[in-house]
């Protein structure tokens, strides 16, 4: 036995042919026969009463809404794809109507499994199937009004699995949204600033936080309040903050904006740079007085945001963040001992060096003895040398690292 499986091909010229190619048949055990035929004559049936739908149909009946729109929402948003089978006529639909459907895919679906959504003329908006794991076919498609008026729609949805569903539907049918709701009218972040400053038009910014942000608000808005709103894929409200986790280096923050019936889409980009925390390399001068006063200079790498400076848990007396490397301090009063220098960025992210900087008291002179210098009466302007004696070591003063 040979069945004739018939293809479209279309030559160089732009017309259609219809080939017919002979195929072996193999033996279809009875389960699959019957579900073949099934679907065929739900397939007939349907179509024949939706055809017949559509010539009854009183051209331009109005509805306080579009009662089109509403009952394919309720019947299909939502809902896992199973069985079904039904006719939405023209007559139920708007011109101004805008139908999107998407096909949500269960990648654990290992069954077969249809759906088809099609104009009232046979011509498919959507043709998708499931078998083994494997989607051919269109999982998304939009409808206009001015389609869905001439022809309504005729969906069906046949799935062979008794456990699981292929796919769960998205299905939106709204007015046709005007395109400019597909803009941010305002981004602000918590914390960094924008660059360069928003605007409505510009799509691309960068920003730089601290390192202590691990954790970002951002905050979109819209002109309008029925556009979707998603940032890194998740759902976001206009005007209310969504909390970003930020990793050390950048951060791409996608911020997208979609009419409501999700004809026309806008994507802004931010790529946030979250700053490698600070650290300190070298303190210098290292020694100083219990008096404080000393001019110390920290060096080091990402000073931003720097909040605070502290030798020995005491606080600078002043700083100055000279550069992301450098830091000027005044060194406070403290007791004599070794102190540890901490630099601290905004929302208390800190980096300490341990006994970075050395208290000492004041030097106290204990004697004063000449140096090869005979005792007799020198001229005035000679020079003289001593050994000076001091109740402490004294040290060079030089940086250490």
């Amino acid at each position: 036995m040979a069945s004739g499986i018939t293809h479209d091909t279309m030559p160089s010229d732009g017309s259609r042919e219809r080939k017919c190619i002979g195929t072996p048949v193999e033996a279809v055990p009875k389960a699959e026969k019957t579900q073949g035929f099934r679907r065929n004559q739900i397939r007939l049936l349907t179509a024949l009463i939706f055809l017949f739908s559509g010539l009854v149909a009183v051209a331009g009946e109005a509805f306080a809404g579009s009662k089109g729109c509403e009952n394919i929402v309720a019947d299909l948003n939502g809902k896992d794809v199973g069985f079904l089978t039904k006719a939405y006529p023209n007559s139920d639909f708007h011109a101004t109507d805008q139908l999107h459907i998407d096909l949500i895919r269960n990648p654990s679906f290992w069954e077969s499994a249809y759906f088809n959504a099609l104009a009232g003329s046979g011509t498919p908006y959507i043709e998708a199937s499931y078998d083994g794991g494997v989607v051919t076919g269109n999982e998304s498609a939009s409808f206009s009004g001015q389609d869905l008026v001439l022809g309504g729609i005729y969906v069906e949805a046949i799935n062979y699995s008794q456990t699981t569903s292929p796919w769960r539907m998205d299905v939106v049918c709204v007015t046709k949204s005007n395109p400019l709701d597909a803009v941010l009218s305002g981004l602000t972040l918590s914390s960094g600033n924008l660059e360069p400053a928003f605007n409505t038009a510009t799509t691309t910014y960068r920003a730089t936080v601290a390192n202590s942000v691990s954790t970002l608000g951002v905050t979109p808005s819209t002109p309008g309040s029925t556009a979707t709103l998603k940032i890194n894929g998740a759902s976001a409200v206009s005007g209310a903050s969504s909390a970003v986790p930020l990793n050390v280096g950048d951060n791409t923050l996608t911020v997208t904006v979609m009419t409501e019936d999700r004809t026309i889409k806008r994507t802004y980009l931010v790529v946030v740079t979250r700053a490698a925390p600070p650290t300190i390399m070298s303190v210098a001068p290292y020694i100083g007085s219990t008096a404080g006063g000393q001019s110390v200079t920290i060096t080091g790498t990402n000073f931003i945001g720097v909040s605070a400076v502290a030798f020995g848990g005491v606080p600078a007396t002043t700083f100055t963040v000279d550069s992301a490397t450098r830091i000027t301090a005044t060194a406070p009063a403290r007791a004599a001992g070794p102190a540890d220098v901490t630099v601290t960025t905004v929302g208390n992210s800190s980096v300490t060096r341990a006994n970075g900087y050395t208290y000492v008291a004041a030097p106290v002179v204990t004697a004063v003895k000449p140096l090869n210098t005979p005792a007799r009466t020198y001229a005035i302007g000679a020079t003289l040398m001593f050994d000076v004696e001091f109740d402490q070591h004294i040290a060079s003063n030089g940086g250490r690292t």
